[in-house]
């Protein structure tokens, strides 16, 4: 990696708001807000203030201190406002799942995902636009640290780049505005923001087939059917998911699963009273993906285990997508001390998927100690000192790269990827049979590549995460 990850417990989120706003004597003046709604809002008032500095309003003048105090205090991939939410009460917070990503875990996954972006630009016209969307953004601590990535590793791609945010909460996507600007101010190349207001299940599937790149970590709670139109085209919406993708063309037709399912009877589909946003918002993003596109999303542990969501496993596996192949690439399990900064110790993973590539295995890796402990205090050693979590994104980029190019040599694959045929003649076929070494460590075992079938012997993908 060409940066350090952020492992300090105290630095996962940017301070400078607080900071400054102490420093301008808010508290004096009666205006220590608690909540970003409040300053965001007044941010916005001053810098969409249209008229002359000399005659600026009264009641704005401490706004600009505050604006020229951030331009002041920014670094690249800073998210100012994410720390004034994560000082709010944790019920507060939970009531709209806003349990922020620490910078430790966005780093990794913003790795993850920048690796594979530079590897699949190579291979795309250089005047193509990359489009990176954020589902569910919250105040853009997860964007900032892959635009943090992207500069470091690949500069030259940051003007290519289209990105597009979405969040229900009007204060949040105008914090990530803010945030991107100060990022652009700071001298980052960073061209266009597209932003979007509302349901992310209802907006997003505009985009469908055209994204390179989904990052982010979707809200962990479930919300009604009743608020959705009926043809809903997610299977999480349905009483019988595998019928639903059997009948509209959703699996692999060489697949355990589509045989499984193939001359049954199927049931009437109907509604499921309740959707779980998690699972919809992962099924949601890979239908964004352009071919080849990259998929990396932090979710909880429980959907990888429990017997309710394996036919959303099963979709991983053996799914598809308008002709093209869904392919799980990578699971790393985190620590359950990753949001301890919000106050909860829910189990999670980063999940890593692909579209339309040749895959024959998957990477599997249990990430024991990162950054912090159970209380909050930094640990002297953990995996990133160790090495293991740099030899992980190194082997994981390496599999993206041969996956690729092993796509390229598959004709029926590179026809539904919709590359140029130049690529068929001018590649040579890649093993990936025992590509990837086995690191040895008592902590972080992080790149043993395991078979994807998963219906071999009856094992699925939640076996197979907790066989490791």
């Amino acid at each position: 990696m060409n940066y350090q990850i952020e492992r300090n417990p105290a630095l996962q989120f940017s301070n400078a708001t607080s900071d400054a706003m102490r420093k301008l004597g808010f508290s004096k003046q009666g205006l220590m807000y608690q909540s970003v709604w409040d300053i965001t809002d007044n941010l916005m008032s001053y810098l969409k203030y249209d008229g002359d500095e000399l005659t600026l309003p009264e009641n704005l003048v401490i706004w600009r201190s505050l604006w020229e105090e951030l331009e002041s205090n920014t670094k690249i991939g800073d998210d100012h406002f994410a720390n004034i939410n994560q000082e709010g009460s944790k019920r507060g917070r939970s009531y709209g799942s806003e349990f922020f990503t620490p910078a430790l875990h966005s780093d990794i996954m913003c790795n993850v995902a920048v690796d594979s972006l530079m590897c699949l630009s190579k291979k795309l016209q250089k005047d193509e636009r990359l489009k990176i969307l954020e589902p569910s953004c919250g105040t853009g601590a997860i964007l900032m640290r892959f635009i943090k990535a992207a500069y470091h590793k690949c500069p030259e791609l940051l003007p290519r780049m289209d990105f597009i945010v979405n969040d229900l909460n009007r204060s949040s996507t105008d914090a990530v505005s803010m945030n991107f600007m100060l990022q652009q101010l700071v001298g980052v190349p960073l061209t266009d923001l597209t932003i979007h207001n509302g349901d992310a299940l209802k907006l997003l599937p505009m985009y469908e087939g055209q994204i390179h790149c989904v990052i982010g970590n979707p809200p962990f709670h479930k919300v009604s059917s009743n608020n959705y139109p009926a043809g809903m085209t997610l299977p999480c919406f349905y009483n019988k998911p595998l019928e639903y993708l059997y009948a509209n063309g959703g699996l692999k037709i060489d697949s355990p699963t589509f045989k499984d399912v193939d001359g049954k009877k199927l049931s009437k589909l109907k509604y499921n009273s309740t959707v779980p946003l998690d699972i919809a918002i992962t099924e949601m993003s890979i239908r964004l993906l352009k071919p080849l596109g990259i998929c990396s999303l932090v979710i909880p542990d429980g959907i990888l285990a429990n017997s309710k969501s394996k036919a959303f496993r099963q979709g991983l596996i053996d799914g598809a997508h308008n002709d093209s192949p869904i392919n799980l690439l990578s699971n790393m399990s985190l620590p359950s001390t990753t949001f301890l900064h919000s106050e909860t110790s829910v189990k999670t993973s980063i999940l890593t998927i692909s579209k339309n590539v040749a895959v024959d295995s998957v990477m599997m890796a249990v990430i024991e100690d990162l950054g912090w402990d159970s209380r909050t205090k930094a640990l002297r050693e953990d995996d990133i000192t160790k090495g293991n979590i740099d030899k992980l994104l190194s082997e994981l980029k390496k599999t993206y790269a041969h996956c690729v190019q092993k796509t390229l040599c598959d004709e029926t694959l590179l026809t539904t990827s919709g590359l140029d045929n130049r690529y068929l003649e001018a590649t040579k076929p890649v093993l990936l049979t025992a590509s990837v070494p086995v690191f040895e460590s008592g902590r972080c075992k992080p790149a043993e590549l395991i078979n994807i079938n998963p219906h071999q012997d009856n094992i699925d993908l939640a076996m197979s995460v907790n066989s490791i």
